[in-house]
């Protein structure tokens, strides 16, 4: 059912309209201001804002299609203006309303506007499948369009986000889409990689220094907190923090400000967090290698990308993306790849996910000097897959998948992160298949 969210500071327009909209098929959420209209469009999805240009303050209106544009991309937007106001409604369709009615108009007319609308939206939507702002994250799975569906509902507020994912499903991607969809993202993007330094090193990146604070700090220095300043920190693998580096960012969340190496001054940062782990976070606070308090400071949302081993649906459109980005990228005309060769990709698992499947094609590009690639092509390009001794036990070719992680289990003795590694795939992809087979405890038997 097609959603709108109605907005009038009149107890009795929002009464009528209500009425009239809920007969002809609509669900109405009503708003009596800007402010409420804001928290909804914060909290709720909506197919088309229908709101007056006048209210309390003579351009609210305004201020509901800004708020309106700013937190749910591709929504509708009709704006309700007087007669006397109409070249300001005008001004409203050059700031992305999608049209305007001068009150006084017939129920008729109103309903048929609406329809009108909402019908190019729906044939923008079978042209369009996937939304305009994640054009750069390729593929159409389920698992995900659903982590796609939670970025683009908490992207616009400013939430710390925790990115899960294994190495290779494209982490600082997600996090760079996330702060384009922000209300931040005219504001810098910074990314830093907490295993790439050493204690001292990344706490005077985070924080800053002052000269002859540690040997080497030859002048003051801006942390990143500091140079992200109303944008976008990006903290990837945040797992390989100790837990002093932990503690001192704990307090800098909470007190939102930071002190410099050396120094005893304090200065005020605004900063959103995203940070990405491949480390299943819970289980590291359980075995006390991280800060319960900084867990739950850090991990509000949740987003959990899939490996590309649940969603080999998407190896084609990836070959595809990548063959057409690194045929331009290195001169060379596109190649092809035939079934046989496809399959072959398709059967094969990409243990360094979309990293290791790009890589493969760039060398398939660079290396190849035919227009079509082939099965032997394939295997003569592809590095032999690395066997596991997963267990004492014979061969394990002839088992299915469910068999094998079963067996793993048991050999582990139902350790799932000692399993996950045996098996060459990430602790969150086996929870998954344990889920997906209902491997249970039970079955050790």
């Amino acid at each position: 059912m097609t959603k709108i969210l109605l907005v009038d500071d009149q107890e009795s327009v929002l009464t009528s309209l209500s009425i009239l909209l809920r007969r002809n098929g609509f669900h109405v959420v009503t708003a009596k201001n800007p402010t409420d209209a804001k928290c909804l469009l914060v909290k709720e999805d909506f197919d088309l804002v229908l709101t007056d240009l006048r209210m309390k303050k003579p351009y609210d209106g305004l201020q509901v299609l800004k708020d309106a544009k700013a937190f749910r991309s591709g929504i509708h937007v009709i704006i309700m203006t007087a007669f006397g106001t109409i070249e300001n409604a005008v001004d409203a369709m050059t700031m992305g309303a999608d049209d305007y009615i001068t009150k006084g108009f017939s129920n008729k007319e109103l309903i048929k506007k609406i329809n009108k609308i909402l019908k190019k939206k729906r044939f923008k939507s079978i042209d369009q499948p996937k939304a305009k702002e994640f054009h750069k994250i390729v593929g159409k799975s389920k698992p995900l369009r659903n982590a796609l569906e939670i970025i683009r509902k908490v992207a616009p507020t400013d939430s710390c986000l925790m990115i899960h994912g294994d190495s290779g499903t494209g982490k600082e991607l997600i996090a760079k889409t996330i702060h384009s969809l922000s209300l931040r993202k005219d504001k810098i993007f910074l990314p830093v990689n907490c295993a790439a330094f050493s204690d001292t090193l990344l706490e005077s990146e985070l924080f800053g220094h002052i000269k002859g604070s540690f040997t080497g700090a030859d002048a003051d220095k801006h942390g990143l907190f500091c140079a992200a300043h109303t944008g976008t920190l990006f903290l990837d693998e945040v797992s390989e923090m100790s837990k002093a580096m932990q503690a001192r960012l704990l307090r800098v969340l909470q007190e939102k400000n930071v002190t410099p190496v050396g120094s005893t001054s304090t200065y005020p940062v605004d900063v959103r967090i995203i940070c990405a782990t491949n480390k299943d976070l819970l289980e590291e606070v359980s075995a006390g290698n991280f800060r319960e308090d900084l867990y739950f400071r850090l991990c509000v949302i949740p987003i959990v990308l899939p490996s590309l081993e649940e969603r080999k649906e998407d190896i084609p459109l990836l070959i595809g993306f990548f063959i057409n980005n690194l045929s331009k990228k290195f001169l060379k005309k596109p190649i092809k790849i035939d079934k046989k060769a496809m399959d072959l990709i398709m059967e094969r698992h990409w243990q360094g996910n979309i990293r290791e499947l790009e890589n493969f094609i760039e060398r398939m590009i660079l290396l190849l000097d035919k227009p079509v690639c082939n099965e032997s092509d394939i295997i003569s390009l592809l590095p032999p897959v690395q066997s596991h001794k997963l267990t004492p036990s014979p061969s394990s070719l002839s088992m299915t998948e469910s068999e094998q992680i079963l067996n793993v289990l048991k050999y582990c003795n139902w350790n799932q992160s000692l399993a996950a590694k045996k098996l060459g795939i990430g602790r969150t992809t086996l929870w998954r298949k344990i889920k997906q087979y209902k491997i249970t405890h039970k079955l050790q038997v």
